[in-house]
C-alpha cells in the first residue's frame, strides 16, 4: 500500500464510519413500537439489508478493499426464512433495544422491550 493509498484511508475512513453508524442509529430509532408501526416482515427487510451492506463491506475488507461487488450467491429468498430464524431475529432485536433503554436509563421502556422478546420466543416443548 502506497503512503497516498494510506493516508487517504486515515483521512476517509473514520468520517465514514462515523456516518454509517449514525445511519443506522437513526433507523434504530424508527423500531419503537410505540412511535411506529411495523410488520416482522418489513423488520426482518430492514435486517436483512443491513447484514447484506455489513456482508459487503466485511468482504470488501478481506479483499484488501476491491470495491467489485462480490458475485451473486444464489440463496433462498430472504421472506422465506423458517419460523424459529424470524423468531430468533425478532427476540435478538428486542434484547438489543432493551439494551439502549438500559444505557439511556429508561428501564421501564428495557423492561417492556424484554417482556416481548419473552412473548416472541419460540416454545421450547
Amino acid at each position: 500500500m502506497t503512503s497516498e493509498a494510506r493516508e487517504r484511508f486515515l483521512r476517509l475512513n473514520p468520517a465514514r464510519t462515523e456516518k454509517a453508524v449514525h445511519a443506522i442509529k437513526t433507523l434504530a430509532a424508527t423500531g419503537r413500537k410505540r412511535d411506529y408501526e411495523y410488520t416482522a416482515e418489513e423488520a426482518q427487510a430492514c435486517f436483512s439489508a443491513i447484514e447484506d451492506a455489513a456482508r459487503e463491506l466485511y468482504e470488501a475488507f478481506e479483499l484488501g478493499g476491491d470495491t467489485q461487488a462480490p458475485e451473486p450467491q444464489q440463496e433462498e429468498p430472504r421472506s422465506s426464512l423458517d419460523p424459529e430464524r424470524r423468531h430468533v431475529t425478532i427476540v435478538r432485536s428486542k434484547i438489543d433495544r432493551a439494551r439502549a433503554y438500559i444505557r439511556d436509563g429508561k428501564i421501564e421502556d428495557a423492561l417492556k422491550a424484554l417482556n416481548g422478546a419473552i412473548r416472541e420466543a419460540p416454545d421450547e416443548s
